[in-house]
């Protein structure tokens, strides 16, 4: 069955327009030249550029549509009309088996169109939820989520998620990742550095820090003369009285001051005895000096490297290299500072004091604690130069670190729990997808079965008798149907034998055409597809029939409803369109005999054009009533070309029907004010009514017809029919106050 028809810029409707939630029966009732037409065209012809059809089921049926295009080309192109193949009424077995596999056929179409609207969502129904609208909302559920961390990081990391910066391709990549990126976490600052480094402006290389050299300075520690005790030859007559005192120190440094005195002492001014320089000279003999210029030369060594390592350390903290922890290398370097001028003050002691024995403070924690830093730099300085080598390599791993991040701060537990529910409803799909996929091979058996059990029993000559006593039926005795020689058509033909085809009266041949088209809904022209499931269109039917026949033809389709609304039988859905009111009402008008015809499984249209665009307008109850109900709907479309003579025919009548006079003679009961207000409007709507508005001297506008409609209202006031008109108003007055007649989704039409 058909759910909804869209079509776009089709002939003359303009724009988007939509027949939706169609039913079992569809009524649709528009003048001449709105569209109707059009619509039905539609149908036969099925989706195109401009229509959509969407199908209950997603399964589409055969459509046949009665409209002229149909008359003419089944009715007055050939002498002879195609044979309309119907079931043998004595081969009732077989019938009773074509008419099981046909239930099956149809059980089957229902059970594949009910697990598919399970599956894929009903499209008459956006509030229905099947799984694929499930696994939309679980789509939609988790990129909203992925989108919020996307925005958390974004600052950081954008040039990092390259490709991904769209709601879906972030989401596809976050579900990607989650099952694939198996780096290790790192901390957010280093990987916003990275980031910069790979993604930005290309930079220059890093030079590495040099690594300050400690190991002559350490070796010093160890050198001997520190712990050996410098002191003159022992066997000097002095001697004695030197290590008597212990003033080694005291006397080496007094020989300089007595070797400047010349010879005399320093201290009492007295000449000395020649033999105390001697023993002065010999107790301080080679050896001393030999030691006392390795204290020298330790010192100055010590001095020189410790002003070498001093001058690296500034020109580093110079430097400013990036990555060096510059207040952790000042503050170490602070450290070593101290211990280097503590050990440069004792090795001059011992210079002053050379017997004295001293040892250096270690400086190799001072040192190494320097050198941590220098390396940690120097570390990280590789990798950004590494980076600079090989950025698009690097721009990989970045890349896959962030993702790492973003997964550790709440993509990977949403991914998870995505996964989850989607295995779920992917297991459903597969599982519905495969059930129906097996009762499509199980209806296309039952429709091949279906088939060879027609070919066994069909037959042409059922259709010609039924026709034949319908005609006779109705009066149509001047001509009537007869078999071809082959059995396989028939032909019009007078009593006399002779061919009528060319002889019949438009309505005659309207007549026998629609019998040909019933009776063509009850078969087929194809032998192997009596029974298939359709849907049926009349588009205009009594066109030049007279009333009688009229009457006939809208029996005859009233009797198809019964069994479609039940859904019994071949015909699974009807469209009706037409300009006559007097078809409309009784097409639409059920009997005792009608019960399974429920008004749930029926939908009611109108099609209208103006100012040359065409339009659909769904009501909740059948719009059409009276021609005189009519009038007073067309209030409401405001049609300037047409306002005029509406209102005058309403007045005609109701002035006979309300009043007992003619609408000349309306004017009686007015006087003053009324009386001119009166004949005001009696003499615009004759105007309107026999002569066309010349748009050069006058122009009928919303505002002029507000003035009218207000004095139209106030002569039922006045005349005492102000119920009359409050009734018709509130019934048909389509917009502001008729609102009970209108669905809730009133006109899609022009919805751009």
């Amino acid at each position: 069955m058909i759910q909804s028809i869209d079509f776009r810029d089709l002939a003359t409707f303009v724009g988007l327009h939509q027949l939706f939630g169609l039913k079992a029966i569809n009524y649709l009732f528009g003048g001449n030249g709105t569209g109707k037409s059009t619509i039905s065209k539609a149908i036969a012809q099925g989706d195109s550029g401009n229509c959509k059809i969407t199908w209950a089921g997603d399964i589409p049926l055969e459509r046949i549509v009665y409209n002229d295009d149909w008359i003419k080309g089944n009715f007055a192109q050939t002498e002879e009309l195609k044979g309309i193949f119907t079931l043998g009424e004595e081969e009732i077995n077989l019938g009773n088996q074509i008419e099981e596999v046909r239930e099956r056929c149809d059980t089957l179409r229902d059970d594949i169109g009910t697990i598919r609207k399970n599956r894929d969502g009903d499209p008459a129904d956006p509030n229905f939820e099947g799984q694929v609208q499930k696994q939309a909302a679980l789509d939609d559920e988790l990129t909203k989520e992925c989108w919020t961390v996307k925005k958390k990081n974004e600052a950081k990391f954008k040039d990092a998620m390259r490709g991904s910066l769209q709601k879906a391709a972030f989401k596809n990549r976050a579900v990607l990742e989650a099952g694939n990126n198996k780096c290790k976490t790192v901390d957010a600052a280093t990987l916003s550095g990275r980031v910069q480094v790979v993604f930005g402006p290309k930079q220059d290389k890093l030079l590495e820090i040099a690594r300050p050299s400690f190991g002559k300075l350490i070796d010093y520690e160890a050198a001997p003369i520190l712990s050996k005790i410098v002191v003159g030859k022992t066997d000097v007559d002095i001697a004695g009285m030197i290590q008597k005192l212990g003033n080694s120190d005291w006397v080496k440094q007094g020989v300089g001051f007595f070797e400047k005195n010349a010879g005399a002492c320093p201290f009492c001014q007295q000449a000395a005895p020649a033999s105390l320089k001697k023993s002065l000279e010999a107790y301080f003999d080679q050896s001393f000096l030999a030691d006392s210029e390795s204290i020298k030369t330790l010192k100055a060594n010590y001095s020189a490297d410790a002003n070498a390592v001093k001058q690296q350390f500034d020109m580093i903290e110079q430097g400013k290299p990036q990555h060096l922890d510059l207040a952790a290398f000042n503050q170490a370097r602070k450290v070593l500072d101290i211990q280097l001028k503590t050990n440069l003050d004792r090795i001059q002691k011992k210079q002053e004091e050379s017997s004295r024995v001293i040892a250096l403070d270690a400086i190799k924690d001072a040192t190494e604690a320097v050198l941590v830093l220098i390396d940690a730099a120097n570390v990280e300085i590789k990798k950004h130069n590494r980076l600079i080598d090989d950025r698009e390599a690097e721009r990989e791993k970045v890349e896959s670190e962030v993702w790492k991040l973003m997964l550790d701060d709440g993509l990977s537990l949403a991914v998870a729990d995505y996964d989850t529910k989607k295995a779920t409803i992917d297991k459903a799909i597969k599982g519905m997808t495969e059930r129906i996929e097996q009762k499509e091979r199980d209806l296309r058996a039952a429709d091949s079965e279906l088939a060879n059990l027609e070919k066994k029993m069909t037959s042409v000559e059922p259709t010609v008798n039924e026709i034949n006593k319908l005609l006779e039926a109705f009066g149509f005795r001047g001509f009537k149907l007869a078999m071809t020689t082959d059995k396989k058509s028939y032909k019009l033909i007078r009593a006399s034998g002779e061919s009528a085809k060319h002889t019949l009266s438009e309505g005659e041949k309207t007549f026998v055409a629609f019998l040909y088209f019933y009776h063509l809904l009850k078969g087929s022209r194809d032998g192997a597809n009596v029974s298939a499931a359709r849907i049926v269109v009349f588009d205009d039917p009594v066109s030049s029939l007279d009333s009688d026949v009229l009457h006939i033809v809208s029996s005859l389709i009233r009797d198809l409803f019964v069994n479609v609304c039940s859904g019994a039988g071949a015909i699974k859905q009807v469209f009706i369109l037409t300009h006559n009111i007097a078809f409309h009402k009784e097409v639409s008008y059920f009997k005792k005999r009608h019960k399974g015809v429920s008004m749930s499984k029926i939908t009611y249209w109108k099609v209208y054009k103006q100012n040359e665009r065409s339009s659909v307008l769904f009501f909740r109850t059948n719009p059409v009533k009276s021609h005189y109900e009519v009038l007073w709907a067309e209030i409401g479309r405001r049609n300037p070309h047409t306002i005029c003579n509406t209102l005058r025919r309403i007045l005609e009548q109701a002035s006979k029907l309300l009043g007992g006079i003619e609408l000349d003679n309306l004017e009686r009961k007015f006087s003053g004010g009324d009386l001119t207000a009166c004949r005001t409007l009696l003499g615009w709507v004759h105007d309107g009514s026999h002569f066309s508005f010349d748009d050069v001297c006058i122009t009928v506008d919303d505002t002029t017809i507000d003035i009218y409609l207000n004095v139209f209202r106030d002569v039922f006031k006045h005349c005492g029919w102000e119920t009359h008109y409050n009734h018709m108003m509130a019934i048909e007055q389509d917009g502001e106050v008729a609102k009970e007649e209108f669905a809730e989704k009133e006109e899609p039409a022009n919805a751009e």
